[in-house]
């Protein structure tokens, strides 16, 4: 078969279920997302997305793991990146891993956890945040990115 003939088979390059890519050589897998969820003082941490897919919509600190870091390290180097704040993993909040929670089709698989960040530390916007802001837990925007909004929820489920 083809390269040809796996895109008409998987529209827009899809790999096929246990299938290898003939162009990059890479395995048919998700990508795998770590998110941080910040409560301070009653507040959670919230970044404005400044880039596509939903840009401008609010969203926890998160990004794609790197290589060679655990997802530990990656939540906290995400909460660095676009944010400026220095944390520590509280615990695993939840692996979110619903085929459609992403609306591009990504199918990315979040792993969320609970960090924890000092009181003096001031959030900044970094990286790919085009602002930060501390919400109220009872005055949350209202246009959140991807299933956030269900990650939030389950914070009082812990």
């Amino acid at each position: 078969m083809s390269i040809h003939d796996e895109f008409v088979k998987y529209p827009m390059g899809k790999i096929g279920k246990g299938g290898w890519c003939d162009s990059c050589g890479r395995f048919n897998a998700r990508y795998v997302c770590v998110h941080a969820l910040v409560v301070r003082g009653g507040k959670m941490l919230m970044i404005e997305r400044k880039l596509d897919p939903m840009k401008g919509w609010w969203a926890l600190p998160a990004g794609y793991l790197a290589w060679d870091e655990t997802v530990e390290e990656g939540v906290l180097r995400e909460l660095a990146e676009e944010t400026g704040l220095e944390g520590r993993v509280k615990g695993l909040l939840g692996v979110y891993s619903a085929v459609d929670r992403d609306e591009d089709g990504r199918q990315n698989i979040a792993i969320t956890y609970v960090v924890e960040v000092d009181e003096e530390q001031t959030a900044r916007a970094g990286d790919d945040a085009e602002r930060v802001e501390w919400f109220d837990l009872k005055e949350l925007p209202e246009k959140i990115a991807f299933d956030h909004r269900q990650m939030i929820e389950d914070i009082g489920r812990i």
